[in-house]
C-alpha cells in the first residue's frame, strides 16, 4: 500500500513542489516557535533565587563622569548617609546598595575560560542584600562588616557556578583564582546561593557570583542602585515621600524609583512579545498551507474524478478512496517534513540549540512535525470525502 501511494505521489511530482516547498517552511517556522516557547517555558520553571515583592529598585544620578569611575570621597559620605536616611524610615525594612538591580539595564561577565566559551556574571552588593532581595541561602554565609579586614576578596556564589567551578567538592572555604585579560586575583568563597537570575524568568542562566561593597573604602566601585525592601502593605504615595527625602539629603542628584514587579512586567511583555508575533506569523502560513493543500486536493479530485469512478467499478470501496487521498497528503508531507529535517540538523551547530540541549531539541522537533501532520491529515479529510462520494456513473462522463 505504502509503495503504491509513493507510485502515485510520484507520477504526480510536477503538481506538489509548491506544496512540498510550503510543508518545509512551515516545519521550519514551527520548530523555531515551539523551541523557542519550550525554552522559555523551562526558564521560567527554575528558580530566579530573589524575592522581587515588595522590593524597590532607586537609581542615583550622582553626575560623575563615568559609570565605572572611582567615587570621591564626598561621593561616599553621601551614599553611606542616605543609606543611613532610607534604613531609618518607617515604611523600609531592609536596604542595600548593589551594581545591578534584577531586570535592570547593567550587567558585568567575565569570562573562565576562552575555549570553552564559559562566562559568568557577576554583581557588587552591600551587606544588607541578602535579606533586602530575598536571596536564598544553601551554603556558608553571606557578607559581614567584619569581611573588610580580611586579606582575600570574599565572594558568594550560586549553585551553577559551585558546579561549574568545584563539581561535586567542597566549595565554602575554598579559594577561586579569577583570571582574565584584565586582572587576575583570588577569592574566598564564603557562601553558596540556590540561585540569582539577575536578567528574571526568561532570560539564559549563566553561572553568577557577587562581589562585596566595601562601605568602608571610598575608593571603591560606585554602586548607584539602591534596592528597598518596603514593609508590607506601604502604599505606593510613598514613593514621593523617599524622594523628597533623598533629594533633601542630595539636591544635585536625580533619583529614578521603579518598583521590581513593575519591571518584571516590562521584562516579560518584551521577552514574550517577539514570540507572539512569531506565533502569529507561524499561524498565517499554516492557514496558507491549509488553504493551498485543500485547493489542490479540491482540483486533483476533479481531474481524477474519472480515476476514482473506475476504481470504484472495479471493487473499492468509500474507504479507500478516502485512505487513498490521505495516504497521498502523508507522503507529501513526509518529503516536505524530510527536506525540514535535512536542514533541522543543522541547528544543533548553533549556541542557542546547544544550550537548549540535544534531547530537548529532538522532542521540539518531534512536537513541529506532530503538528504539521495533524494539520494536513485534518485538511486532507473534507476533500478525501468528497473523493469518496464519486460513483462509478460519473465516470462516463469522462469517457
Amino acid at each position: 500500500m505504502i509503495r503504491h501511494l509513493i507510485r502515485l505521489t510520484w507520477n504526480r511530482r510536477r503538481t506538489y513542489p509548491l506544496l512540498i516547498a510550503e510543508i518545509t517552511i512551515s516545519f521550519l517556522v514551527v520548530l523555531v516557535v515551539v523551541s523557542s516557547a519550550a525554552t522559555f517555558l523551562r526558564r521560567y520553571r527554575l528558580p530566579m533565587g530573589f524575592d522581587p515583592r515588595n522590593v524597590w529598585a532607586v537609581t542615583c544620578d550622582v553626575n560623575a563622569s563615568g559609570f565605572f569611575d572611582e567615587r570621591s570621597q564626598e561621593e561616599h559620605e553621601r551614599q553611606l548617609l542616605l543609606l543611613r536616611e532610607v534604613r531609618g524610615l518607617p515604611e523600609v525594612a531592609h536596604a542595600s546598595y548593589v551594581f545591578s538591580a534584577p531586570y535592570g539595564p547593567h550587567s558585568s561577565t567575565t569570562t573562565l575560560d576562552k575555549e570553552k566559551d564559559l562566562s559568568v556574571e557577576t554583581n557588587v552588593a552591600g551587606d544588607d542584600a541578602l535579606a533586602t532581595l530575598g536571596l536564598r541561602l544553601v551554603e556558608g554565609r553571606w557578607f559581614e562588616p567584619g569581611d573588610g579586614q580580611l586579606n582575600i576578596e570574599p565572594i558568594v556564589i550560586d549553585q551553577r557556578m559551585r558546579r561549574l567551578v568545584f563539581r561535586d567538592g567542597k566549595a565554602v572555604g575554598e579559594e577561586w583564582a579569577e583570571t582574565n585579560d584584565e586582572r587576575s586575583r583570588k577569592h574566598l568563597v564564603i557562601g553558596v546561593l540556590e540561585a540569582f537570575r539577575r536578567g528574571g524568568e526568561l532570560k539564559e542562566p549563566l553561572p553568577y557570583f557577587f562581589y562585596r561593597d566595601h562601605p568602608e573604602k571610598a575608593s571603591s566601585l560606585p554602586l548607584k542602585t539602591l534596592v528597598i525592601r518596603l514593609r508590607p502593605g506601604t502604599p505606593t504615595a510613598f514613593e514621593e515621600t523617599l524622594i523628597s527625602r533623598l533629594r533633601a539629603l542630595a539636591p544635585a542628584w536625580s533619583f529614578t524609583v521603579e518598583p521590581l514587579t513593575e519591571a518584571r512586567r516590562r521584562h516579560l511583555q518584551e521577552m514574550t512579545t517577539p514570540l507572539l508575533i512569531g506565533g502569529l506569523l507561524a499561524g498565517s502560513l499554516l492557514l496558507m498551507v491549509a488553504l493551498g493543500l485543500v485547493g489542490v486536493l479540491w482540483q486533483t479530485i476533479i481531474r481524477r474524478t474519472h480515476e476514482i469512478g473506475i476504481r470504484r467499478s472495479l471493487g473499492a470501496t468509500a474507504g479507500d478512496i478516502q485512505r487513498q487521498i490521505v495516504g497521498e497528503v502523508m507522503v507529501v508531507t513526509s518529503l516536505g517534513l524530510a527536506l525540514g529535517f535535512a536542514l533541522a540538523l543543522q541547528a544543533p551547530l548553533l549556541p542557542p540549540v546547544r544550550a537548549l540541549g540535544l534531547h530537548f531539541y529532538g522532542l521540539c522537533v518531534v512536537l513541529a512535525a506532530a503538528g504539521i501532520y495533524a494539520l494536513n491529515f485534518l485538511c486532507a479529510m473534507y476533500p478525501s470525502r468528497l473523493a469518496a462520494k464519486v460513483v462509478p456513473a460519473d465516470a462516463l462522463r469522462y469517457e
